[in-house]
Formats: C-alpha cells, structure tokens, sequence
C-alpha cells in the first residue's frame, strides 16, 4: 500500500471517529434549571456564607456579580440530599459591562449528588459554617438554633432566618 493511499485511510478513520465523538457530546442544557430534582426549600452553602431558596425560580435567577460564584457553594435540599455545583449554564445573560450587573437572569445548574450526610453532620457543618458568617453577631444563639432542628427541612428553614439567632 503506498503512503498517499495509507495517509488518506488514517484521514477518513480520523473524520469517522471525530463525527462519531462530536455526536456523543452532552447537549446543553434547553432551559433554566437543575440537572437533579430538588426538594425546596434549600441551602446554598460555603464555609462562611449561607443562602436560603425556596423555589427553583429563585435558585436559579441571578446577577452578573453572583452567577459566577455557584461553583463555590454545595447545596443541601430539604429531603437532606447534598449536590456539589459542577458547571453553570447561563441563559439571556447580557454582558455585565452593559448592565453593570444589575439585569437578573436564568441559569442551568450541572448538579452531582454527594450522598445524604447524617442530620448530625449537616448540623455540625453548618454551625462551622455560622462561626465563619460575618453577619452573626450571637454565635451560642447559632449554634442552638441549629442544634435544635429535628428535621432536614427545620435545619434549611433555620439556617434562612439568620435574624432569629443574630
């Protein structure tokens, strides 16, 4: 076989085997949302900041200057479900320089299920977490509050009235 002849088929094997990948790729996501069902409300959280939302619509609606920090957060739901935030796709987004920030706009959050810790460990996390929060002034207040939840969903709730324990 002569090397034009060998040059070309490794071409065309190439050309087969890059259509056949591209054609496998993940198609984005079509509208906001997340990957994984979510029981509301729920918690976004890192080790010194703590959000609370109670539906998908408002998980999901966001600004230039805090889009871009899901990544950083792990979300807890309601039925006690942990997910780490792997990609966030952004939909209607104009350029932040335009809006300086300001327009809200919808994203698709890429979600990975990190298991369903003990209520106890989800607890202890989130009081570490409420020691780092710039914002609570009654640390012990804190750390009762959330002791005392006896549910996933009591700890989400508490943790979004920060201004019972402040």
């Amino acid at each position: 076989m002569s090397g034009t002849l060998r040059f070309g088929l490794t071409i065309v094997k190439l050309g087969l085997l890059f259509s056949l990948l591209t054609g496998c790729a993940p198609k984005p996501p079509a509208a906001p949302g997340t990957s994984a069902p979510l029981v509301y409300p729920v918690l976004l959280f890192t080790e010194d900041k703590l959000k609370v939302y109670k539906d998908e619509s408002a998980l999901t609606t966001t600004r230039a200057a805090t889009g871009i920090a899901y990544t950083l957060y792990t979300i807890l739901d309601s039925a006690g479900v942990q997910y780490a935030i792997l990609k966030v796709t952004d939909f209607d987004n104009q350029s932040g320089f335009l809006n300086m920030g300001t327009k809200s706009y919808r994203i698709f959050l890429q979600l990975k299920s990190k298991g369903t810790p003990s209520l106890d460990k989800a607890k202890a996390t989130l009081k570490a977490t409420t020691l780092g929060y710039d914002q609570v002034q009654n640390k012990s207040a804190a750390d009762e509050a959330i002791g005392g939840a006896k549910t996933y969903r009591e700890l989400v709730e508490m943790c979004g009235r920060p201004w019972d324990w402040r």
